[in-house]
């Protein structure tokens, strides 16, 4: 029994030495109510707990604490603590903590109490800083608030403006409901505190979106008695000082009319990385409670484009799903997204968001690049002539050079690369009615995400001697303008060409129609040794239309004969409206 005794001494004396030396601002042994299951520990930022000692108390807390950030010299800070539990009056002590801090009590009780002041003048590290809370009982806890200010730096861009957004709250809902609203900081120099001001004891960031120092935070409105509150006020601090406020417009706290209380399914999981140029539709998460009608939802936190969007279903006004579809403006990580739901009485309540990436794509960058090409007249066999990696998913391919009068014709498009590396090939297709050499044709591949262009190279294409595709008997054609018709207005400045994919057969290809069908003044012509490739493994046949005047033809059919007689027919119509009409 002695032997137990004397341990028991020696551990409560060790804990004192450790209270007195105070050798970490992380953790303290102290004296006052403890939570369960947290004996004498203490997280940065969170209560510290404490053994028990007489006289007893009920649990004692901080209901509020606002963090304080680091940040340069002379960066003012404030912030707004509040005490639950224990018994009043309450007394709240700073400690470790720059001089031109300073904290004042806020209500006749001490239940809450102001932090004011900035970071003093000069550089320091401050880790023992933090507020310990005493209620008339003496039982203790504290709040840690470690600190590093640092000089400013003369070569550092001044941040844009700080400002602070949102919703507000319901014109009215009942007392201790859960009502929310959210805020959102831009501007200025991350990381931001928050502060809370002209708001009942029971209002304060809470849930799982409160994040203290993130550019969004939730707001907590479950206040127990009726009232009528126009001076709640919402105030941001980022790290070097500046600070932003936004006054929530006016509400009453009622009793009665309970309504259910207003919820929303999780939402689905997105993928964790996206890329720009990408798109991912969650499953569908329905809202419920509350009014039972009128709801609506929408997105916070995501970028500032309408990309990441909240879509309702018309067949299910509960229903919703999310819409991700960045693009290159949309470069970054969203880690605080909420959907925010309500209904028609303004009630809201949210859901969180997982992470998402979306990250910037690798620049456009030559894979390999082949030599020239040389090709048979009348060929439309695709060539790889190089290939690229990198950009956003999304490409156009433009060859340059091509002459005119369309002797000859060089068509370019990308495809995945059978090496299987993510690169992709570029597709090359000269035609030429005739043999020659056509020198230093350019071939570009533009990035339509991020507008980024890249030489492919400068080739030269030789066509040999005339020869014949061995294709057999024309088996079909298809008129590229399909159905509808072709629709254009009149007057327009260029010539509106399109054509006539021819399957199998043997060139050159002959065409006949009859030419009194079309109205003159649109300007119809066919060209079958002028080709238009918009397909591999087929041939193809240029149509023209430069109208004048208005007009149309309908059904009109056109032959097309190869050279061993085989045949097929397509019918074209057009649609040629007074100029300025529109499609």
């Amino acid at each position: 029994m002695r032997q137990a005794r004397n341990a028991l001494f020696l551990l409560l004396a060790t804990a004192m030495a450790a209270q007195a030396a105070d050798t970490s601002p992380y953790f303290r042994f102290q004296y006052g109510a403890s939570p369960p299951g947290k004996p004498g520990s203490a997280e940065p930022g969170t209560n510290d707990g404490g053994t028990t000692a007489p006289p007893a108390s009920l649990d004692l807390s901080f209901a509020q604490a606002s963090p304080v950030v680091s940040g340069q010299t002379g960066a003012p800070r404030a912030g707004t603590y509040r005490a639950a539990g224990g018994s009043a009056p309450y007394t709240m002590t700073l400690a470790g903590a720059p001089p031109t801090l300073t904290l004042s009590p806020d209500a006749p009780d001490g239940s809450s109490w102001v932090l004011s002041g900035d970071l003093g003048p000069s550089p320091g590290t401050f880790r023992r800083a933090r507020i310990t809370l005493t209620d008339a009982s003496s039982a203790q806890t504290s709040y840690a608030i470690p600190l590093d200010v640092s000089a400013p730096s003369a070569d550092q861009p001044n941040p844009p403006p700080l400002s602070v957004g949102g919703d507000d709250l319901p014109p009215s809902f009942n007392a201790n409901s859960q009502t929310y609203a959210t805020a959102t900081a831009s501007g200025g120099a991350p990381p931001y505190a928050w502060s809370l001001s002209g708001a009942p004891q029971t209002m304060a960031f809470s849930g799982y979106s409160h994040l203290p120092t993130a550019s969004t935070v939730q707001v907590n409105a479950s206040i127990p008695t009726p009232a009528h509150y126009e001076d709640v006020t919402l105030t941001v601090t980022d790290s070097k000082g500046q600070t932003a406020s936004r006054k929530l417009a006016p509400f009453d706290v009622v009793t009665g009319n309970a309504l259910a209380t207003l919820a929303v399914e999780p939402v689905p999981t997105p993928p964790a990385t996206l890329q720009a140029g990408a798109t991912w539709t969650s499953g569908p998460f329905h809202v419920s409670g509350g009014s039972g009608t009128g709801y609506n939802a929408y997105l916070s936190g995501g970028p500032s484009s309408d990309s990441f969007s909240v879509q309702q279903d018309p067949a299910d006004p509960s229903a919703f799903r999310l819409t991700l579809a960045p693009g290159p403006a949309d470069i970054g990580r969203y880690a605080n997204m909420m959907v925010v739901a309500r209904d028609d009485q303004g009630a809201s309540t949210l859901a969180q968001v997982g992470s998402v990436s979306v990250p910037a794509p690798a620049p456009l960058a030559l894979a390999a690049q082949t030599g020239p090409l040389s090709v048979d007249p009348g060929s439309f066999d695709p060539h790889v002539n190089g290939s690229f990696k990198g950009g956003s998913g999304t490409y156009t391919i433009e060859a340059f050079g091509n002459p005119p009068d369309f002797s000859f014709y060089l068509y370019a498009y990308d495809q995945a690369s059978a090496s299987g590396d993510g690169s992709r090939d570029v597709m090359m297709i000269a035609y030429a009615t005739s043999p020659g050499t056509w020198r230093d044709l350019l071939v570009v591949v533009t990035d339509a995400g991020t507008g980024q262009r890249l030489e492919l190279g400068r080739f030269d294409v030789t066509v040999g001697d005339p020869g014949t595709v061995a294709g057999g008997p024309i088996t079909s054609c298809t008129s590229v303008w399909g159905s509808p018709p072709m629709t254009i207005n009149s007057g327009d400045t260029m010539n509106h060409q399109d054509g006539i994919h021819v399957n199998g057969g043997e060139a050159p290809f002959a065409v006949s129609y009859n030419p009194g069908a079309i109205p003159s003044q649109l300007g119809f012509s066919i060209d079958a040794s002028k080709p238009y490739p918009l397909a591999t493994g087929v041939s193809g046949i240029t149509l023209r239309l430069a109208p004048t005047a208005p007009g149309q033809f309908d059904s009109v059919p056109v032959v097309v004969t190869d050279s061993k007689g085989s045949s097929c027919t397509v019918a074209l119509s057009a649609l040629v409206n007074p100029k300025g009409t529109g499609y």
